[in-house]
């Protein structure tokens, strides 16, 4: 069977991956092009650069799909994986944030890894609405979906590999995570 962006490649679609991260990690700048991404857009020649927490904001990536929407001559496909909310958790990566909406009550969790966590959603949440906005006002039919590819890791920094129970991961899997699915026509 062939990669999704092989298909639509085939169909006469413009595909294009985006990664705001090295594009040798986990080889992207080999496999991309062997599923049938035409385009790859990684941390080396993105345009969009600004930096929130660690990484390369959602806000960034966010501008950057829109840019390339907007120049976009063929039909497109775009796969978009962000890194502004990746782990390591827990070193305030945001500074003092989310102390009086996140409360941690589990001896299991680490309090700053969530807040950590969770500000990152918030902000993957505006995301959303950017591109949500942009794309309902688009002249053509768009498909948006919206997934993780992982749950988060929020074990307390320094730990050890491993040494985090089930019933850490358990618990660290029931914190919302949002997946949305869209179809906007302008």
């Amino acid at each position: 069977t062939s990669a999704l962006p092989s298909v639509f490649m085939e169909q006469g679609y413009a595909t294009i991956a985006v990664h705001p991260f090295l594009p040798d990690f986990w080889n992207r700048n080999l496999v991309y092009p062997r599923i049938g991404f035409d385009r790859f857009i990684h941390i080396g020649n993105l345009r969009h650069q600004e930096v929130k927490g660690k990484f390369i904001s959602d806000s960034a990536a966010a501008d950057e799909v829109i840019a390339l929407l907007d120049e976009a001559t063929a039909p497109t496909f775009l796969l978009l994986i962000t890194m502004q909310n990746h782990s390591p958790y827990g070193d305030r990566r945001y500074g003092e944030v989310e102390t009086r909406s996140v409360t941690i009550t589990s001896p299991t969790l680490h309090a700053d890894s969530v807040r950590d966590y969770m500000h990152g959603l918030r902000d993957a949440d505006a995301m959303l609405g950017k591109l949500t906005s942009h794309l309902a006002g688009m002249d053509r039919r768009v498909l948006l979906l919206f997934l993780g590819d992982h749950q988060p890791n929020l074990i307390p920094p320094g730990s050890t590999p491993g040494a985090f129970t089930q019933r850490l991961r358990a618990e660290a899997g029931r914190l919302p995570v949002p997946a949305v699915t869209g179809k906007f026509q302008g």
